[in-house]
This record gives C-alpha cells, structure tokens and sequence, in this order.
C-alpha cells in the first residue's frame, strides 16, 4: 500500500492545488479565515427572508466543521455562517418558480466578504460539497425542449460564471501537448473556443445531442471534430484516448436520470487515459455525490470553487491509474 507522501507526490504531480495545500498562503488564508468567521460568528444572528427559484439559496460546510450558506447574486452575493431555524418548502418545486426561504445567521461583512474571497483560491479546496436547498425536479427535460427551457440568463451564467472557471482550471492540472480534451453536450461550442483560446497547444473534440448546436459549434471552432451524439454512447472516441472530460451542465439535476448520468460516467472512464481528469459542474447540482463518483472510479481533488454569484458544485476529478 502507498504511503501519504506517496500519494502525496503523485497528487501533488498531477493537480497544482495540492502543492498549496500547508504552504505559508494556505496557512496564512486559513489564519484570516478563522479570524473572519469568529467575527462574525461574535455578532448576533439576523434573520433573512429571500424569495429566489430553487438551488439559489445553498449550504457547504467548511475546514469539515463550520456550516456556510450562501443566496446566489451575481452583484450581491450573501455569504453567512452558522444558519439555523431555517423554514424552506417541502417536496419538489417546479422550475423556475420563486420560493421563500427563511434563516438566520451571522453574515459577513462587505470588508470581510471582500477579504474573504481576496484569498478563496487557497480556501476552495477546504470546502466541501454544496447542497442547494429546495429538492429539484427528478424528471430531466427532453431534449426537444431544451431550447425552450434555456433562457438569455441561463447561457449568461454559464458564460460569464462557470465558463472562465473551467478555462482557469486547466493551469491546475498536468496537461500535454496533444493532449485531448473532450467536452460532452458542447452545445453551441462557447467553452470549447475558451478553452482552445488559452491551450493551443491541446488536441479538441466535442458533441452533443442537438444537432443545430452541432452545426453552430462546428463553425465557432473550425477543424474541431464535433460529434451528434448521444453522450450514452461514446463510440466516436477511442479506448483509454481523453485525457481531460468537461461535463458541463450535463451529469445534472433536470438534464438527465441518475441511471444515465452513471452510464455517461462510465463511458468516459472508458476512454480516459489512466490517471486522467474530468471536470463536472453545471448550474444545478450533479446527480452524483463525492462518495458515489468515488465508487465509480473518480477520485475527487476539488469538489467546490466560488463564482462572481456565489458556491458552485465544481467536480475536479482523477481517474483510476
């Protein structure tokens, strides 16, 4: 059996956010942290009463002890600790319908906010995962209507929010010349262009289920195989060939069953590389937890970063040697 350090370095080779971890600016990040909760952990509760749709309202729990929640804004952003006596709806709610959820908390100041995330880069891997309040729809929308379904404001948070956070995430990982990155339900290919803009250097391919996505993704990054295809089937990819998956608003909560989020999954452990990545985030919550994509096979190295709006369940995960 391996040892820590061992694992360790092998980590440590293949993902920089471990090389961080203990150092003087984790140490010192953690330091302000502490002293940022305890302050405002010092100050009574208030309560909060917010009308927001489902998933807008989330909790995580930070350094495995002390309980964040966060209501989604990408201009205001509220960010507390210690909630509690929270009154939110029972049972499932309907897309897009507002709802009103009630708690109190000890909230940061706008100076503490603005320390606080001054140094979230080295915090991050310290959260763990993000549990969106409000259960969401089980049934995933048909891809017929997935047009319909997604507004201007939809694509704006992935463009503006999730997007630059996954293109900032490849400075993290071990990646190669040639190495092929390969997004599944690409969409209109926004991301794959992103991501091509800042690593030239790596090979791309793409799909997707809808094809006039297809056709619009295949013009926005010229010579980049994208493939209509169903993301069920990855037929179109060579055994043990990818050595980065981005699963964007795909694995998620309304977008697909768990039974076909678990057969994506396993299709991509199929034709990763040995010790390879994938990245899984979306605006809803995936449908898989850390504990059961690591009984898949995934070994999770991050599980939340933050966005201009707020805590966003972001996946960074290696797979099996």
């Amino acid at each position: 059996m391996s040892s820590v350090n061992e694992i360790r370095a092998v980590l440590a080779a293949k993902y920089a956010r471990v090389k961080t971890s203990g150092t003087r600016e984790q140490r010192e990040a953690l330091r302000l942290a502490v002293e940022i909760i305890g302050a405002a952990q010092s100050r009574p509760a208030l309560g909060k009463e917010v009308s927001v749709q489902r998933g807008e309202v989330r909790t995580c729990v930070f350094f495995d002890e002390v309980p964040f929640i966060n209501v989604l804004d990408h201009r205001n952003p509220y960010l507390a600790v210690y909630y509690r006596d929270m009154v939110e709806p029972k049972g499932v709610v309907p897309n897009r319908e507002k709802v009103t959820i009630s708690f109190k908390a000890h909230p940061f100041t706008d100076r503490e906010m603005e320390l606080f995330l001054g140094v979230i880069e080295y915090l991050e891997p310290l959260f763990g995962e993000v549990n969106p309040r409000c259960k969401f729809s089980s049934a995933p929308i048909p891809i017929e209507k997935w047009g319909a379904n997604t507004l201007p404001e939809d694509l704006a948070v992935y463009r503006q929010f999730i997007h630059p956070l996954i293109v900032g995430e490849l400075s993290n990982l071990t990646l190669t010349p040639g190495d092929l990155v390969c997004e599944l339900a690409c969409g209109t290919g926004d991301l794959l262009a992103d991501l091509r803009s800042v690593r030239p250097d790596l090979s791309y391919m793409g799909s997707d289920l809808n094809e006039s996505g297809v056709q619009i993704a295949r013009s926005a990054n010229p010579g980049v195989p994208i493939h209509h295809a169903d993301a069920r089937d990855l037929a179109f990819l060579d055994i043990g060939t990818v050595s980065l998956f981005v699963l964007c608003g795909l694995v998620n909560e309304s977008v697909v069953t768990k039974d076909d989020a678990r057969q994506i999954l396993l299709q991509v452990l199929s034709r990763a590389k040995k010790q390879s990545y994938a990245i899984i985030t979306g605006r809803t919550p995936p449908l898989l937890k850390e504990v059961e994509l690591a009984e898949l096979g995934f070994f999770p190295l991050l599980a939340t970063r933050w966005s201009q709006y707020g805590l966003l369940p972001f996946y960074v995960c290696l797979t099996p040697a």
